[in-house]
């Protein structure tokens, strides 16, 4: 189950795993998952919300996500050698999918689309990790830029603010006591 424990004027996407109660909560929607994908519904297991972003070069970025954070690739699909949409799952869920920039724009065809606001302002993604000091540290080494150094955050987290080799932002969050699951994962290496 995802719980929203603290509330943040920042807009994000809380990805959050091991609420109290999230060792059978996520075991019973893995299952389901993988029930849906058997039956050809593999959108079940995204637990319905799935960031899709455009990336510049997705083998860079698939390397990025696995050094950075220990996520997984999941599935991709490969045309003329070269990855076109790639999923990435934590924890054995899918979190992240991404293309190419040129098979996003093919994707749209004739859609109007608004020029891209490079300064995304308050939005970021917000990803709960059991070492923030050394996922950071991992983040920059795979190429992150520190936007915001760890700290401790008025809502209780300590926090930090990263750019991935793309732009998009990852808020960062150690929950100062996470118990469940999370609380037994070890930081990404």
């Amino acid at each position: 189950m995802v719980r929203l424990a603290r509330s943040s004027a920042a807009i994000t996407l809380l990805i959050l795993f091991g609420c109290a109660d999230a060792a059978t909560d996520s075991s019973l929607a893995q299952q389901q998952a993988l029930h849906a994908q058997s039956k050809g519904s593999p959108w079940l297991s995204s637990r319905l919300l799935t960031p899709h972003l455009t990336v510049q070069n997705p083998e860079q970025s698939k390397r990025f996500y696995q050094q950075a954070f220990g996520f997984e690739l999941r599935d991709q699909v490969i045309k003329q050698g070269l990855p076109v949409h790639v999923e990435m799952s934590y924890l054995g869920e899918l979190v992240l999918m991404f293309v190419p920039a040129e098979q996003a724009t093919a994707d749209r065809g004739n859609a109007t689309i608004p020029p891209a606001d490079l300064s995304q302002g308050k939005r970021y993604f917000y990803l709960y990790v059991k070492d923030l000091d050394s996922t950071v540290a991992n983040a920059q080494q795979a190429g992150a830029t520190l936007l915001q150094a760890p700290h401790q955050a008025a809502w209780g987290d300590r926090f930090a603010l990263i750019a991935d080799l793309d732009g998009y932002q990852w808020g960062l969050a150690q929950a100062a006591s996470f118990p469940g699951e999370l609380a037994a994962t070890p930081a990404p290496k």
